[in-house]
């Protein structure tokens, strides 16, 4: 059976890992560490206060003794803002009803919702603009018939519909074959 130190927040913890203890983690530690402690005693002594005031210029002033900001100095600056007049009441603002009930509600009404979403949704097409083909007019009747004289000639005669009749001399559909290239 295997024993294990189980303290509040320390086996899980990556920090709490040793293998994670590099020299950037440990410094980092040791600077908040500095920056968080208190090195300042709660209490100043007489002796302290008669130091600090036989120094030249020196005007003693903290939160402990002096002018500085102890408690009773909050209460009385508290004691003044507050009971004051305030310039407006502080109570959270209510919402009343409508004092004329017969007034008609300037909504939109009834609405069908699928016909509404489907006004505001529109058509779904999953293609890109620049690469969507889709149009509202068909061009199908267009290409199924010549549009004047000149392309009627052109589409009646035969050289049109066969390649070999326009061809040049000794071309063979499909291509010489390789095999009988060598024996000539």
């Amino acid at each position: 059976m295997q024993y294990s130190d189980y303290y509040f927040n320390q086996n899980d913890r990556i920090g709490a890992d040793r293998v994670d203890n590099t020299q950037q983690n440990l410094q980092n530690t040791r600077f908040a560490n500095h920056m968080l402690a208190n090195y300042f005693s709660e209490s100043i002594t007489s002796a302290e206060i008669q130091f600090a005031t036989s120094q030249p210029s020196m005007i003693l002033s903290g939160t402990a003794n002096g002018d500085g900001l102890n408690g009773q100095v909050v209460d009385y600056d508290s004691q003044l803002l507050i009971r004051t007049e305030q310039s407006r009441p502080l109570e959270k603002l209510s919402l009343n009803s409508r004092p004329f009930v017969t007034i008609p509600y300037l909504g939109r009404g009834t609405c069908n919702p699928d016909t509404e979403s489907q006004l505001l949704q529109g058509e779904s097409v999953f293609e890109k603009k620049g690469v969507s083909t889709i149009m509202d007019k068909s061009f199908m009747d267009y290409t199924l018939y010549p549009v004047d004289d000149h392309m009627r000639k052109h589409m009646d005669t035969a050289a049109h519909v066969d390649p070999e009749a326009t061809a040049l001399e000794g071309w063979v559909r499909g291509g010489v074959q390789t095999r009988a290239m060598g024996s000539a």
